[in-house]
């Protein structure tokens, strides 16, 4: 495969999360500097606010259509279980005494705890659907 064919399916495959992401940080950003630094309270407050919504819009076609997804996104619709140990996990690097080290971990904490939370939870429903 050529490298712009390549480039073209990264950019493609990061559409749609890239976009996601700088709105929702963005949001956050601006947030924070309406009404001051974050508290805990806060943090998990916006992350709720962001679950909520994004589960409310994602089983909306589900009910509309009256049918069940498939498995793999039946259970990708459920990834806030994924994201809470991802976001419980980033309060760790809070211990550590460097800046830059604790924001370097902060980030890595985060996504490897995410992205390993999902694929467990991909596995495990894989596995129970074909029972």
């Amino acid at each position: 495969m050529r490298f712009w064919q390549l480039l073209r399916q990264v950019v493609v495959s990061l559409d749609l999360p890239y976009g996601y992401t700088i709105s929702i940080w963005a949001a956050g950003a601006i947030a924070a500097l309406h009404f001051g630094p974050p508290q805990m309270l806060d943090i998990f407050l916006f992350v709720l606010g962001a679950l909520i919504s994004y589960l409310v819009l994602a089983l909306l076609p589900y009910s509309a259509r009256g049918r069940s997804p498939s498995p793999v996104r039946g259970i990708a619709l459920l990834n806030a279980l994924a994201v809470i140990p991802a976001v419980v996990v980033s309060l760790l690097p809070n211990y550590v005494a460097s800046r830059e080290l604790g924001y370097f971990l902060a980030s890595s904490l985060a996504t490897l705890t995410y992205a390993l939370s999902m694929a467990l939870l991909l596995w495990l429903a894989v596995a129970f659907w074909r029972e």
